[in-house]
């Protein structure tokens, strides 16, 4: 996935085809604007003063105490990128995306998440201290209540995206009874599995700010004590032994040093029941710095700045668990948050269960679905994969070879073109002076030509008048 300039029309997709046009202007100054236009809509309350009916910039200013010319603007960005659209009547109204991602009320909003955006805004002006010395923000030192609060928010409003593709791909144990959620406390994703499992409870573990925050919107959704909230560190609670049937961990370790997630990931594995699971789930560090993976890039070099590790590699995961004595399973790709996924793995059981199991069941259980055993990650699939990846990196560079050189030759050619229509201008250019010329030798020829008949016929005239007036004054 990329961000960056889109032609609306023929000669503006031609001009970012051939790279004419100036995209670091676009890239830096256009997005700067649009990210705080965004920010700033849904702190002023614009989208919720859009939410029932459509309203003129006039209404929506003294809706939002804000003044009417500057809302206008406002409005006209959100129109440009299509939030808003005009309606009759000079009126704006939300569009069925606005309403689905920046409506609070939405199931799917990301409004907390944008209004998070304003912390991240100051993270973001330390990346040149983070390049010159590689030392990383402590964004978990020193936040006040506030801060922390829509921290928990903005985190759940992103969860929100990818919740209900999780309940449905996350293994689980048949029977799960237990989970721990570690670094989880909006409980946005926990309280989905649970619902999905009715027999499964789940205990979060995060950090005391973190809880504190997180308690008051986990009371709101009514699941009792089947998701507890407990106050602690990952790095250095004690998880237990075989105590759960499913250890799940979201978007945790990156904020580790490796030591300390391989550290977290043994004491994980020693809390699982045989037979049970673990799951990292990860914005994972792109394959290889390409072009179609800006977004990746962008996100592996965000991590790095506020956090101790940055994205981690799926190879890297699966390494740590296989450490630990457990069998890593092959990694989840998420659809809807592309980047995102889940590198799992299954704690060994007894022989005799191990033999029930792969004869009974063949696998665990996921979305209602049996993973055969046979698919559950070794070093022959390891290899396999990186072959196919291998091979198809291989047919992805010769494509953009070929596509390089087809953009080059169509270059080559548009120039071509515009020196060869170049030399056609001079060439009538000349071609019209000349004819100018001659048209005017010829205009002035014709000129003196007919002053001298006007001349002649003038004498002629004169003298047929004299010889006429001659005979009628002899015939007289």
């Amino acid at each position: 996935m990329r961000i960056g300039p889109i032609g609306e029309g023929l000669r503006e997709r031609a001009a970012v085809l051939l790279g004419i046009g100036p995209r670091p202007l676009l890239e830096t100054h256009s997005t700067l604007i649009l990210s705080q236009a965004l920010m700033v809509a849904a702190k002023l309350g614009l989208f919720e003063a859009l939410a029932s009916s459509a309203l003129t910039p006039a209404q929506v200013a003294v809706r939002c105490s804000t003044d009417e010319r500057a809302t206008a603007k406002l409005l006209g960005v959100l129109e440009a990128t299509g939030y808003v659209r005009t309606v009759a009547g000079n009126g704006c109204a939300l569009t069925p995306d606005a309403r689905k991602w920046l409506l609070p009320a939405s199931a799917h909003s990301l409004h907390d998440s944008l209004l998070f955006r304003f912390v991240e805004w100051s993270w973001i002006g330390g990346l040149e201290s983070f390049v010159r010395s590689g030392r990383p923000l402590d964004i978990h030192t020193g936040m006040p209540a506030s801060e922390w609060a829509l921290y928990q928010r903005g985190m759940r409003s992103l969860a929100s995206i990818l919740v209900r593709e999780v309940a449905s791909r996350t293994p689980l144990p048949r029977g799960a009874r237990s989970m721990l959620d570690l670094g989880g406390s909006h409980g946005l994703f926990s309280g989905a599995l649970c619902d999905r499992h009715p027999g499964l409870h789940a205990e979060i573990l995060d950090l005391p700010e973190a809880v504190e925050q997180a308690a008051p919107m986990l009371a709101r959704e009514g699941r009792g004590d089947r998701v507890r909230l407990r106050a602690g560190d990952a790095r250095t609670d004690d998880l237990g032994v075989e105590s759960f049937d499913l250890v799940f961990v979201s978007n945790l370790l990156h904020h580790f040093e490796a030591s300390e997630s391989r550290d977290v990931i043994r004491r994980a594995a020693r809390a699982l029941r045989p037979g049970g699971i673990l799951v990292i789930q990860e914005l994972f560090t792109p394959s290889s710095i390409r072009q179609d993976d800006q977004v990746g890039a962008l996100a592996d070099l965000y991590f790095a700045l506020t956090s101790a590790s940055g994205t981690l590699a799926v190879n890297d995961l699966a390494a740590w668990q296989t450490e630990a004595g457990l069998r890593p399973m092959r990694p989840v790709r998420f659809a809807m948050f592309p980047g995102a996924g889940q590198q799992n793995a299954t704690k060994p059981g007894s022989p005799k269960r191990e033999r029930w199991w792969g004869r009974r069941h063949g696998g665990c259980v996921a979305g209602g679905r049996r993973i055969p055993m046979d698919t559950i990650y070794s070093p022959g699939v390891e290899e396999q994969v990186k072959k196919s990846a291998r091979d198809l990196h291989k047919t992805g560079d010769d494509a953009k070879k070929l596509f390089d050189d087809a953009v080059s030759r169509g270059q080559g050619a548009v120039e071509e073109f515009g020196a060869n229509a170049q030399a056609a201008a001079d060439r009538a250019r000349a071609y019209m002076e000349s004819a100018r010329k001659k048209v005017g030798i010829a205009t002035e020829r014709v000129t003196t030509y007919a002053d001298d008949n006007t001349a002649i016929v003038t004498v002629a005239a004169f003298g047929v008048g004299l010889l006429v007036g001659f005979l009628v004054s002899r015939k007289s």
